[in-house]
């Protein structure tokens, strides 16, 4: 991608989307004017694209109106020898439907992107971080959230991605596929990852990371990076977060949340946002996790998280059809 953002040249909109995907017909009518619904100039339209099928009919029509949500995390560590680098890596809430307006979320996906020019120009790819594949979101969310940006789940899907290799697309070549070449590459890049946006492991420093340009691939100063953890329940000294955000993203985060966008439509004003994630299940149990080992049931203990709320009880019978998210 940091090839592919030289290519801006000044045009309002910009848009970043995975390969072989599917447009939905007049997707650029619809995703502007779903851009203009924020009413936020700060707004970033984000998300992992739906499977193609079957939600896409071959006219280019939807076949439903369920889109997910930008909302589960955990700590990863890098697939190499890296040591103790650990970085946030992103997962979605099943899809399912809204209020029929774009939904404020925590994170920012790389798979769909749609803002104002100047979202690329003050939150560029980092170009020094080789051989990184995973970690690049949570790099560019947190810089994005540091400049002011709020990300939005769409209203409607605008694109639908081909996920599994099949006969139509037997081969996929990955960023894996050519590791071999440049050793010690990856290191160096999660070095980087984690030390230029501050995230590093249990907080503590790690040394001769490549500081090139990082004032230009760094954070921004409207919001501080404290904030982003706070708010959304991250732990940089236990390296752990409160699960289950998902059962907090969407409709009540967006009644919390957009009260605080500024009059002048120049993203939320955070200052006016007291709320910090904290997850209600005892031990802070993930739901969003199948383990058999453990005997635990996320479908039995989401149907236990919400009963007692009765404006969610529609909402629970949507989720228990839907299926368990898988991090990217």
């Amino acid at each position: 991608m940091t090839v592919g953002y030289r290519m801006y040249r000044g045009e309002y909109f910009a848009m970043q989307v995975d390969a072989h995907v599917r447009f939905v017909q007049n997707w650029d009518t619809d995703v502007i004017s779903q851009w203009y619904s924020c009413h936020n100039e700060m707004s970033v339209i984000t998300v992992y694209p739906s499977a193609l099928y079957p939600k896409i009919e071959n006219n280019g029509e939807r076949i439903d109106d369920f889109t997910p949500v930008m909302c589960d995390s955990d700590f990863e560590e890098t697939d190499d020898d890296n040591g103790e680098i650990k970085y946030l890596r992103h997962g979605q809430m099943p899809e399912r439907e809204f209020t029929n307006s774009t939904i404020i979320q925590p994170f920012w996906g790389a798979g769909f992107s749609f803002a104002r020019g100047h979202f690329i120009i003050n939150v560029p790819y980092d170009q020094y971080l080789p051989m990184v594949f995973q970690g690049e979101e949570i790099n560019i969310g947190i810089r994005g959230f540091t400049y002011g940006y709020d990300y939005y789940r769409p209203t409607l899907g605008i694109v639908y991605h081909r996920y599994k290799r099949n006969e139509m697309r037997p081969t996929f070549i990955y960023w894996q596929d050519n590791s071999n070449k440049y050793p010690g590459a990856s290191k160096e890049g999660y070095k980087r990852l984690v030390s230029i946006i501050q995230m590093t492991p249990f907080n503590k420093t790690i040394p001769d990371w490549n500081q090139s340009e990082k004032e230009k691939y760094g954070l921004g100063n409207v919001r501080p990076l404290s904030k982003f953890l706070e708010t959304f329940g991250i732990h940089l000294d236990t390296m752990t977060i409160e699960y289950n955000l998902c059962h907090f993203a969407g409709d009540r985060m967006q009644k919390i949340f957009i009260p605080a966008l500024r009059k002048d439509g120049m993203g939320l004003d955070y200052n006016k946002i007291h709320f910090k994630y904290k997850n209600k299940l005892k031990n802070n149990q993930n739901q969003w996790i199948d383990d058999n080992s453990k005997k635990f049931s996320w479908k039995d203990d989401f149907l236990n998280f919400r009963l007692d709320d009765d404006e969610y009880r529609l909402e629970v019978n949507k989720m228990l059809n839907s299926t368990i998210p898988k991090l990217r």
